[in-house]
């Protein structure tokens, strides 16, 4: 059975596959800015993770499967305040629970730490909404933007 586990810092770059696959599902799926996500590197996102994680500012979860990172959760913190930052799940893997599995895990983490308001951004487009409504998360505004 699988479960979540915390990473560490020096763990970080073998989340790459798995912003990899994000960058690509996000593209395809999104309504609007097809090819236009991320808007930074991926080098530059793992040393932002690691220093967040070394700033104790963020916890990251994942789920394994045969030594490979299936899935992984990134949560911000903020007082109380909490931003599920990003939930992937590798497209091997998809169907199989482990967004569930990462989503109880983002919930049970935001409550041990007093979290009052948790705060999740979608990309318009993404069927992942529906996991998040779930979960009782509601709409509550729109970042409109545009590329140049």
């Amino acid at each position: 059975m699988a479960v979540v586990r915390e990473i560490r810092a020096d763990e970080v770059d073998r989340l790459r596959p798995c912003l990899q696959d994000l960058a690509a599902y996000h593209n395809k799926v999104s309504l609007h800015f097809k090819g236009a996500y991320p808007r930074g590197t991926d080098d530059d996102r793992l040393v932002w993770f690691k220093e967040d994680l070394d700033e104790h500012k963020s916890l990251i979860g994942v789920v394994e499967e045969a030594g490979e990172i299936a899935g992984f959760c990134k949560l911000n913190f903020a007082g109380t305040d909490g931003t599920l930052d990003i939930l992937i799940v590798l497209g091997k893997y998809r169907g199989r629970g482990l967004g569930k599995l990462l989503m109880d895990w983002a919930i049970a983490s935001f409550q041990k730490r007093n979290v009052k308001l948790m705060m999740v951004k979608v990309v318009a487009g993404n069927p992942a909404i529906k996991l998040y409504e779930k979960y009782g998360f509601q709409l509550s505004s729109l970042i409109l933007w545009r590329n140049f």
